[in-house]
């Protein structure tokens, strides 16, 4: 009597191959997640380049504070539409700093 099971059994060439496909799936994915993190940073740090907060200030709080966070807040200062809208900006992140935290030390030694 012959009997089936439900198993396929492939060749380990096959294998092999199925598992690196899906590593490199893994990674690409991962790379777009990067990039995707990246250009975020960047529309956040433009933003507050419109707003009228310098460059150095911009890349410092988008080192220190949260994208998702950073992005709310823009849109609440589009919203409202201040008078000065960089200075509105920063009190509604230091209010927030209160309640999020920041993911980054406040006070970092610099390097003369």
């Amino acid at each position: 009597m012959i009997s089936f099971s439900n198993t396929i059994h492939l060749p380990i060439s096959f294998n092999s191959h199925f598992s690196s496909l899906r590593k490199l799936m893994m990674k690409m994915k991962n790379q777009n997640e990067k990039e995707t993190h990246y250009a975020r940073k960047k529309g956040v740090q433009s933003t507050l380049y419109k707003f009228g907060i310098g460059i150095g200030l911009a890349k410092r709080v988008t080192y220190r504070y949260p994208i998702g966070v950073l992005e709310k807040l823009i849109e609440e200062t589009k919203k409202r539409q201040p008078e000065d809208p960089a200075n509105y900006f920063l009190n509604g992140l230091k209010i927030s700093r209160v309640k999020y935290g920041c993911n980054r030390k406040l006070n970092r030694k610099r390097k003369n």
